[in-house]
């Protein structure tokens, strides 16, 4: 930890132990008070003491729920008045996943309490000591989200949201929204809690994170991410069935709408791969154009299940016979979204429960739409040109010729839509001027016109009133 004093200091942990070890190297840190539920009882807490002594730092280990706000109260008033507290670390937290239809009160309160209850109580019982840190452990799924984590990440964006009180009140105060981290011990549970399963999202280098840890305390960050991210690869999942805010900048950025091939697949995961299915499925005949979309079904399901290949999956086998949780099935539902660029539905594998139904009811959502009459030929040409576009980058000169081509194109279409379209305008505007006694006048007017019906012809006698 960095932006220290040069006196002692206290830290508390909860299920960090490697932070705890890389800490303990560092001036100022030389006492540390650690807490967790068991406390001393808990596996490898002596382990970790000796670990500690013996990089110079003495720690304490203390059985306490921080969300318990009179034993944390308790453990604070223990501490000696020679060595005042002077940094805090809330590194707690718990995982349950489930969707949102499977969130019960329990499971919301479980995963909130133990890191949003635990931090408020460290912010109301510190408030009036001089700090020199405050560091919370938050997680990427509190501003990116993550299919089944609602309770999670709202946990950690609270955190997020803390982090930003107490520098409005002039607190120090630095939330860290963590990747996953590759380190035995910490890595299932962080890459469970971040999403690190997906795409796009690596492990951090343990040392690496800690050095992150120290730069955003020397530099009093506020709230800042650290993960190891390639958006390119990532960006297209998250944003397949909702927009995504925080990524409309990234999205524009160079090489993420055109797609990047991930090391793991080797294939596209941006928008050009739904661009390239269309204009595969345009070019193939009615059968070979259904046998691309099931192998598409297939692999993305196999990636879901983490098998080897698409192979080893059965197409005509329920989903609920090949392993398929919750969970997975909202994380193939955005895989097949990225991949074909349909909205699909939360529930499609319950509504279409195979691989080869769910191929099927693709097939239909990819097909395309019949063309007016006359314009086949046309649209055939277009279809062709998109095609051709989709497996070419064109740059600069030959690029800018091609749109000024294709406006010029565009707008002579438009002129009788727009001529058209500026008579109606012309009508709606007098109508929307027109005042309540010029619309009475108008209809009085239509009432009293002569009826064509009641025109007297010559030489007929007219009936007497």
């Amino acid at each position: 930890m960095a932006a220290v004093r040069d006196r002692p200091r206290h830290r508390r942990h909860r299920c960090a132990r490697f932070p705890c070890r890389r800490l303990a190297g560092r001036p100022g840190a030389q006492r540390l008070v650690l807490t967790s539920r068991r406390g001393p009882a808990a596996p490898g807490a002596d382990a970790l003491v000796a670990d500690l002594a013996a990089r110079g730092a003495r720690a304490t280990v203390v059985a306490c729920d921080v969300a318990d706000r009179n034993a944390l109260a308790a453990v604070l008033e223990a501490i000696p008045a020679a060595h005042p507290l002077t940094a805090v670390v809330h590194a707690a937290g718990i995982v349950d996943d489930g969707i949102v239809d499977a969130m019960t009160p329990q499971r919301l309160s479980s995963v909130l309490s133990a890191k949003t209850m635990g931090a408020a109580h460290l912010d109301a019982l510190t408030e009036g000591m001089d700090l020199d840190a405050f560091v919370l452990f938050s997680s990427l799924a509190g501003m990116l989200g993550n299919p089944g984590q609602a309770n999670y990440a709202a946990a950690n964006a609270y955190l997020d949201s803390l982090a930003e009180q107490r520098r409005a009140r002039g607190l120090a105060a630095t939330s860290i929204a963590w990747g996953p981290w590759a380190e035995a011990g910490m890595a299932d549970e962080q890459v469970a809690a971040t999403g690190g399963h997906r795409a796009g999202v690596g492990a951090l280098d343990p040392e690496l994170a800690l050095i992150a840890l120290g730069q955003a305390v020397d530099h009093r960050d506020c709230v800042v991410a650290v993960a190891d991210i390639d958006w390119a690869a990532l960006a297209p999942g998250l944003t397949a069935v909702r927009p995504v805010p925080l990524l409309e900048h990234l999205m524009g950025a160079p090489g993420v709408e055109a797609g990047a091939v991930t090391p793991e697949t080797g294939r596209d995961t941006g928008p050009a791969r739904a661009t390239a299915l269309r204009a595969e499925l345009a070019a193939a005949a009615g059968p070979e154009g259904e046998q691309i979309v099931l192998d598409l079904v297939l692999e993305e399901t196999a990636l879901v299940l983490r098998h080897g290949s698409a192979g080893e999956i059965d197409a005509e086998r329920p989903f609920r016979f090949l392993g398929f949780t919750s969970l997975a099935a909202v994380e193939l539902r955005n895989a097949l979204s990225a991949a074909t660029g349909l909205t699909l539905p939360v529930s499609l594998i319950f509504d279409h429960p195979t691989p080869a139904a769910v191929a099927e009811f693709l097939s239909a959502g990819l097909a395309p739409e019949p063309a007016p009459p006359g314009t086949g030929s046309i649209l055939a040409e277009l279809d062709r040109l998109e095609s051709t576009l989709a497996a070419q980058l064109l740059e600069g000169d030959e690029a800018e010729a091609l749109a000024t081509r294709l406006e010029s194109i565009l707008s002579r279409l438009q002129v009788p839509h727009q001529e058209n379209s500026k008579v109606a305008e012309n009508a709606d505007s007098k109508l929307e001027e027109a005042s309540v006694d010029d619309l009475l006048r108008s209809s009085r007017a239509s009432s009293e016109s002569p009826d064509p019906t009641q025109q007297k012809v010559p030489g007929e006698r007219q009936p007497k009133e």
